[in-house]
């Protein structure tokens, strides 16, 4: 089975389930490496200052966010965490990011693929912007996707089922 997403809150799931379901690989694209960096993230992007605002000044705020998303909701943000999801993961991801994404800073995939270089593969898309990998190069974008299907496929056929 072939695993594919956009979207941020599924990886982490995706991540899980495609080796507790014995999948054989995964596309993931814009990832973060964990939800409290990207909420780092987030900060500095309201104010324009950098994540270290989030990081160092407005911190407790991040942190209050996290423990209100436990009580209220009893979600543990914390645990939302790609880059813990793949220590020990069998499965071979493919992870693409665009170097010119200004939601999620491409440093995050980076994070994750140091945790596996041999089953993750990170392919940095110039001028992609978020999510925006397929519109930069599309006949690059089919290549790539497509060929991390074939070459870890195991009998399936390599035709996309939305074809």
């Amino acid at each position: 089975m072939r695993c594919w997403t956009l979207s941020l809150v599924c990886e982490m799931t995706v991540i899980t389930s495609v080796e507790k379901e014995n999948r054989f690989c995964a596309v993931i694209a814009e990832s973060f490496a964990s939800f409290r960096q990207i909420a780092y993230v987030r900060v500095g992007q309201l104010f324009r200052t950098g994540a270290w605002l989030g990081r160092m000044a407005l911190r407790p705020a991040v942190e209050l966010a996290f423990l209100y998303g436990r009580a209220t909701r009893g979600v543990n943000l914390a645990d939302a965490s790609p880059e813990r999801s793949v220590v020990g993961c069998r499965v071979p991801i493919l992870l693409i990011h665009g170097l010119a994404d200004d939601n999620i800073p491409p440093q995050q995939s980076e994070r994750i693929r140091k945790h596996d270089p041999a089953e993750i593969v990170l392919w940095e898309v110039p001028n992609a912007g978020h999510c925006g990998a397929v519109n930069a190069d599309g006949q690059e974008f089919d290549r790539q996707v497509l060929g991390w299907f074939s070459s870890h496929d195991r009998g399936y056929s390599a035709t996309p089922t939305w074809s």
